[in-house]
């Protein structure tokens, strides 16, 4: 039972649809959270789904299959408390994240929903516990990520701003997908969306509806977004067909968690940042700004991510409209981003490295590894057949052509130090532990084997300076 050790005034509605094999546990933890109503909606199963939640002393409902939303509509009317969780079939809600919730919704009488914490269960098993939202959950905050902050059983309700949020106005989307974004979304017309920090549900992210057809329900969510905002007035940056596959791919991505999927998970991640490469940059640093713990970010943190977004700044002004250079660029700086330490990388990059080389290497045939120091601003032009030693080291605002090769010239040697505004030519080779001297031009196909002043030209093989200036 649950803390208080008496029923509490909650309703848990379950939309169950050929659920036999997990209806007992998601029944039993609706029972031990101190539910005194528990509604299962038997949307047309064909096993004993029904007969296991009656045995069970469940109000039961049956109807033709209809899907899921309709379920939890159908639930939500017959509900006589005054607090309802939405939980779907295969999941489970957690007793002490239930008892704050509705702490928090009986002490704010402007709130009408609260937020637990959630335990993402992955495909083999593998428990991660998902952070929060940094920011309130409110109706523009929902608008601009474009998914909801949460599962359905993340939440309790007051039942009377539920059975409003099913009522006919505003007019609502209601797709076959996404309907518990469209259910936040109406919410937060409503009242305030408290949040806290407690476990209250364990989440299964495969094997549903939405889990099933990702592509589906993030097309729905859109389609749901621009509804509400054009409603509500509030100002969104419309998504485009490649950001939304990215997000698809994502998707994915987050439920592989186990070690065994990372090189699954890798390639889900290349693919949305092939996809969406700016989004998913934004993304990925807010999430390293995070420290290994606690839930603000550090003043570390914060400084690596300023860096970051600076050196990107200039990456991308440094190879203007050329999305191969941009992206490649995107991913190598995400992969040192994630390292941190690049001699001592941290575990947490791996996956991140190997979609990186994939791409790169395999892919786009470009060897520029997250290990070497490559400064602000490099332009990579064309690209192809570039090979940089992970030992070298490459000042700001280097100019690299197709073909060029910077590396040691005999296994174990040293690799070279190019300085600042070095621009070096299309299928150059510059070799062994030299420096190369800011504002150096380095001519096409020239073999450079010895160190070049600063702001002297070279070409030829081997190389040799041809004119020079003075540095300023």
């Amino acid at each position: 039972m649950n803390l208080h050790n008496k029923p509490l005034d909650l309703s848990v509605v379950i939309p169950a649809f050929n659920a036999a094999a997990t209806i007992e546990e998601t029944i039993l933890s609706a029972r031990k959270a101190g539910a005194n109503e528990i509604i299962v909606v038997d949307d047309g199963s064909t096993d004993s789904t029904a007969a296991i939640a009656a045995s069970l002393n469940c109000f039961v409902i049956t109807q033709e299959n209809a899907g899921a939303a309709a379920a939890r509509r159908r639930g939500i009317v017959a509900a006589t408390s005054s607090r309802i969780i939405l939980l779907d079939s295969d999941d489970s809600v957690l007793a002490s994240g239930v008892l704050e919730s509705i702490s928090m919704l009986d002490a704010n009488p402007s709130m009408v929903l609260v937020q637990g914490v959630t335990i993402g269960i992955g495909l083999r098993g593998s428990e991660k516990r998902l952070r929060p939202w940094p920011e309130n959950v409110t109706t523009a905050s929902l608008l601009h990520r474009g998914h909801a902050s949460g599962p359905p059983a993340a939440f309790v309700w007051k039942a009377s701003a539920l059975k409003d949020v099913i009522g006919p106005k505003p007019k609502g989307v209601w797709p076959r997908y996404a309907e518990d974004y469209e259910f936040l979304l109406r919410g937060s017309l409503l009242g305030e969306i408290g949040q806290h920090s407690v476990d209250s549900c364990r989440y299964r992210w495969t094997g549903g509806k939405s889990g099933g057809a990702p592509k589906s329900s993030v097309g729905d969510a859109e389609r749901i977004r621009r509804h509400y905002a054009r409603l509500t007035e509030i100002p969104i940056e419309r998504r485009t067909p490649r950001q939304l596959m990215s997000m698809v791919w994502m998707r994915r991505a987050s439920a592989l968690t186990s070690t065994r999927d990372a090189p699954r998970r890798a390639v889900y991640t290349a693919l949305a940042l092939l996809n969406d490469p700016r989004k998913l940059t934004n993304k990925f640093v807010s999430l390293m700004a995070r420290p290994n713990s606690g839930d603000e970010p550090s003043v570390g943190g914060q400084l690596r991510a300023l860096s970051l977004q600076n050196t990107l700044r200039a990456d991308w002004a440094a190879n203007p409209r050329d999305p191969k250079a941009r992206l490649v660029l995107t991913g190598f700086r995400l992969c040192q981003f994630a390292m941190g330490d690049l001699t001592t990388p941290r575990r947490l990059s791996i996956p991140f490295v190997i979609a990186y080389r994939l791409m790169t290497e395999f892919g786009l045939g470009i060897e520029l590894r997250p290990k070497t120091k490559v400064g602000p601003g490099l332009s990579i032009f064309h690209g192809t057949g570039l090979v940089v030693n992970d030992h070298a080291v490459i000042g700001s605002r280097v100019v690299l052509r197709n073909g060029v090769t910077i590396g040691h010239q005999r296994a174990g040697g040293g690799s070279p130090s190019i300085g600042d505004d070095v621009v070096v030519g299309a299928n150059a080779l510059v070799l062994g532990d030299i420096s190369i001297g800011k504002g150096a031009i380095i001519g096409a196909g020239s073999v450079v084997v010895k160190s070049v002043p600063e702001y002297a030209t070279v070409v030829g093989n081997p190389a040799r300076v041809i004119s020079s200036k003075p540095s300023f």
